[in-house]
């Protein structure tokens, strides 16, 4: 709980020296003094927690953890994470233990283990992070897993695809009779403003015709691109129903980190485009999945 501070001097002056205006100027520099010294008091408590310690203390942390941060692109609330997450880090180290870390790190939900115990791999989906908590995530499977299991990020960039319908009746007024048109005066038809009978938001596309876009969308996609510059043609695609699932490997001679990712067709044109940060260790698996849905717009 905070602390209160009574850091009102005046009334505590005789009565006969709260009217002179020498000590009233003594007592409100006094006040902000006792005001500094009132808000130190109440960060040192607070430096008594991770969650809520101060710069200085997230220093200090650090080079007990051996920790090489870099104030120009971490935040205080990440570093505060960061110890909290080391600090937490200790074994014994199950699989749940590994989901609890992924949840604190990545969400809950937001991601998915496997581990090929034959491959004697350990697999990690999950969309593509902050470059912080990226980097964190690597650090702390790193802490856990044994050492002769090799850990493989799978960052899932999604992407979607929405087709809807929309049904407009006109109609059509004809001027002229057979026979009494006069050509050049009079057209011959007009017709009136479209009405609107069926909008997007009703549903109405079948999931033939998803199904059947999905697989003329995978039918495009020719190669992938990282960085703007290397293009990646080695790619596994899949349907299942109407969604598109397009993997391939990222080697770290290839980037060491990701910066954009695009998926092209044949000619080179982009079909798609996203904007991630992504570090490359050994090498990552980069999952594109698209769902071709029905969306108004």
């Amino acid at each position: 709980m905070p602390y209160e501070f009574d850091r009102d001097l005046t009334g505590l002056l005789p009565p006969c020296y709260r009217e002179i205006g020498e000590y009233q100027a003594l007592c409100r520099a006094e006040e902000e003094s006792l005001a500094q010294g009132a808000e130190d008091a109440q960060q040192i408590a607070r430096n008594f927690h991770p969650r809520t310690m101060d710069t200085a203390t997230a220093a200090q942390w650090e080079a007990i953890l051996d920790i090489l941060p870099n104030p120009r692109t971490e935040g205080l609330e990440f570093r505060r994470d960061r110890v909290v997450n080391r600090l937490s880090t200790r074994p014994p180290f199950t699989m749940a233990f590994l989901g609890q870390k992924l949840d604190e790190l990545i969400g809950p939900g937001r991601w998915t283990a496997e581990v090929d115990s034959a491959a004697n791999t350990l697999y990690v989906e999950s969309l593509a992070q902050d470059q912080n908590y990226a980097l964190e995530v690597s650090a702390t499977i790193g802490r856990i897993k044994p050492a002769h299991v090799v850990y493989v990020s799978r960052p899932v960039v999604p992407a979607r695809l929405t087709a809807g319908e929309q049904v407009e009746r006109t109609e059509r007024t004809y001027y002229t009779k057979l026979g009494l048109w006069r050509l050049g005066q009079v057209p011959f038809a007009g017709d009136a403003p479209p009405e609107v009978i069926k909008t997007e938001q009703t549903p109405s596309i079948q999931n033939l015709l998803l199904e059947k876009t999905a697989a003329g969308l995978a039918g495009l996609v020719a190669a992938a691109k990282v960085n703007g510059e290397t293009v990646i043609r080695e790619l596994e695609k899949s349907v299942a129903g109407n969604l598109v699932t397009v993997t391939y490997t990222v080697a770290r001679h290839q980037a060491q980190a990701i910066q954009s990712l695009a998926l092209l067709d044949e000619e080179g044109r982009e079909l798609t485009h996203a904007a991630v940060y992504i570090p490359v260790t050994d090498g990552v698996v980069i999952k594109h999945t698209i769902p071709v849905e029905e969306g108004g717009v």
